[in-house]
């Protein structure tokens, strides 16, 4: 354990002073991408019993909203069917007939590719899950419609009409 910070001293002291070891140090830290950045910042800062929804499972247009985050936490998350039912405020035969239908229409892994506008299940929630995602991003997120369309991949003027609908509730 010594030898280890003996070890980061010394290279911290070294970057300090060698003005080449900085210049790669920001060509290191640049090259980054912003994938590895968010997943990092998600690891420190989001609860680990928050689960966040990625946009990216979106782009499977065959399936609805719902279908796409009871499948995504069923299979990526690893949840139980009750787990997911106390999240999304479903019972747990939706759950279960939500996911049967999903893996039907599709077999396949969901593309997931973490993002900074994530969103945590449990914004599902309070309703209908298209709106409530839609809600989540247009006004936590504060994406514009034609953003939250193409992060969703959906027509704009659906995202106009849903954000539409939702305001309209009591």
């Amino acid at each position: 354990m010594r030898e280890k910070e003996t070890l980061n001293q010394y290279l911290a002291e070294r970057i300090l002073r060698d003005k080449a070891m900085q210049g790669k140090l920001q060509e290191y830290l640049e090259e980054l991408q912003k994938e590895e950045l968010v997943s990092l910042l998600m690891e420190r800062i989001v609860p680990a019993d928050i689960h966040l929804i990625p946009l990216s499972i979106f782009s499977v247009t065959e399936l609805s909203s719902l279908e796409l985050v009871v499948k995504f936490l069923k299979e990526n998350e690893r949840m139980k069917n009750r787990e997911i039912a106390e999240t999304i405020g479903r019972t747990q035969q939706v759950v279960w007939t939500t996911y049967h239908n999903a893996r039907k229409k599709y077999p396949l892994p969901l593309p997931v590719m973490r993002e900074a506008d994530d969103f945590p299940a449990s914004v599902i929630l309070k309703g209908p899950a298209l709106e409530s995602i839609v809600v989540f991003l247009c006004e936590k997120r504060k994406l514009s419609y034609a953003e939250a369309a193409r992060r969703l991949h959906r027509d704009e003027r659906t995202i106009w009409t849903t954000y539409k609908r939702s305001t309209k509730r009591p």
